[in-house]
């Protein structure tokens, strides 16, 4: 029995591309307009795709990069529930921090982690900026990549 990982690439895709992920793993009893950002038509938007073993390419996760003066922020990062506790977005994020190191020209990396993910964070060198806030109903920290 051959027990190899799927094969998987990471493209760029639009923003609409990303809304119904985001939505079935973040905010599944939310429409989904709710997880369509003002600025998404001009974030860079990275999906992974697990290519099945009958060579199709399904999206099983997506991050946003926002961009402005100060900073390069990290947003709407979501994986697909069934996919999650696989590693896939652990290789997303390692991608696009590798691209938005080239990207950010001197800016700071940051996001806005729900608070029970702040140690997975961590683990790619986020430290926490600030203390936690709420919003829509949940508690966030700011982080910052060191």
């Amino acid at each position: 029995m051959n027990m190899q990982s799927p094969s998987y690439c990471i493209e760029l895709l639009q923003a609409a591309d990303t809304w119904a992920l985001r939505q079935e793993a973040m905010w599944p009893d939310k429409d989904i307009s709710f997880v369509q950002l003002p600025g998404d038509e001009k974030a860079v938007h990275f999906g992974l795709f697990v290519i099945t073993a009958s060579n199709c390419k399904v999206l099983v996760s997506c991050l946003s990069v926002f961009s402005n003066d100060a900073a390069l922020q990290l947003r709407k990062f979501a994986t697909l529930p069934s996919r999650q506790q696989q590693g896939w977005g652990s290789k997303l994020l390692r991608h696009v921090l590798k691209e938005s190191s080239h990207l950010a020209q001197g800016r700071a990396i940051v996001l806005d982690s729900r608070q029970e993910k702040e140690a997975f964070y961590a683990s790619f060198g986020f430290q926490r900026e600030g203390e936690p806030f709420e919003k829509n109903g949940r508690f966030y920290v700011r982080m910052k990549w060191h």
